[in-house]
């Protein structure tokens, strides 16, 4: 019963399993599953990613009550921009849908989390790859060391995959802002890549750190955002910024924004 499926759970989570809680809003959820930190992540039910008036308000109050709980909300079957702006304004962290990408084979990702076989090489999708990889070359990734700052592990791991697949070899990770700062005064790093959101430091305070910082000046910042809106982007350039990438973005969108910062010349206005 109940208390078989509640152990099974805890036994989960003490493995370091990230468990998420589907289709919440529908059918008998209740608030009461949401506490008890055995959750990490809530999903929305994917009536909420339809276009009706009547659930903003419920998008809002579930938002509401997960940030009570400290769990970040994800929408799925979320088929347009337009949708996916009003999603993040009532709090939604994270989507799923064809506004991301429709679904896919999972042998179009094997090139990047390492697993592709020697005949997948031969593939349309691991020439891709080469052609990403071609793209940053001039660069020399294996010579940059890259911070991640994100508070999704998932986020950071996928990011990281990417990176090590694009030739970047020096890949770290940070859950948050002041992790990284920490991470930055230790040892040296040529890119940032950081999400906006955080807590207790977000990215755009640890930007604003690392641009009053004459020695950290050289470092180039990517700012992702699940936020579109001209006003974050304004904020972020205030701050100094070197590129801006709204989330979801595709692997080839990523590698693009890396290429874009790294060419970009220096600003006039940084310190140092």
């Amino acid at each position: 019963g109940g208390k078989i499926v509640g152990e099974t759970l805890s036994k989960l989570g003490s493995l370091k399993v990230r468990l998420g809680l589907e289709e919440f809003g529908s059918g008998a959820s209740s608030i009461a599953a949401l506490d008890g930190g055995i959750f990490d992540l809530v999903k929305l039910a994917a009536s909420f990613a339809e276009d009706d008036e009547s659930l903003v308000y419920r998008r809002l109050a579930i938002a509401a009550a997960c940030r009570v709980f400290a769990l970040p909300v994800g929408a799925i079957g979320v088929a347009s921009s337009a949708m996916r702006d009003r999603l993040v304004d009532a709090g939604v962290a994270f989507i799923q849908g064809d506004v991301v990408s429709p679904p896919g084979v999972i042998a179009r990702f094997a090139p990047f989390v390492g697993t592709a076989s020697p005949a997948s090489r031969k593939t349309g999708d691991a020439r891709a790859l080469d052609d990403l990889r071609e793209l940053l070359n001039p660069f020399h990734p294996a010579l940059i060391p890259v911070l991640i700052v994100d508070d999704s592990d998932i986020v950071g791991n996928t990011l990281s995959a990417m990176l090590q697949a694009f030739g970047f070899r020096d890949v770290r990770c940070a859950s948050d802002g002041g992790a990284a700062w920490d991470l930055l005064c230790q040892q040296p790093f040529g890119l940032v890549i950081s999400d906006w959101n955080m807590v207790p430091v977000s990215g755009i305070e640890l930007l604003r750190r690392i641009r009053a910082d004459p020695g950290l000046a050289h470092i180039r910042f990517l700012m992702l955002t699940a936020n579109a809106r001209s006003a974050s982007k304004l904020t972020a350039r205030d701050a100094g910024v070197d590129g801006f990438l709204v989330k979801p973005f595709r692997p080839d969108a990523l590698a693009g924004k890396i290429h874009d910062v790294l060419g970009a010349q220096p600003r006039l206005d940084r310190v140092g």
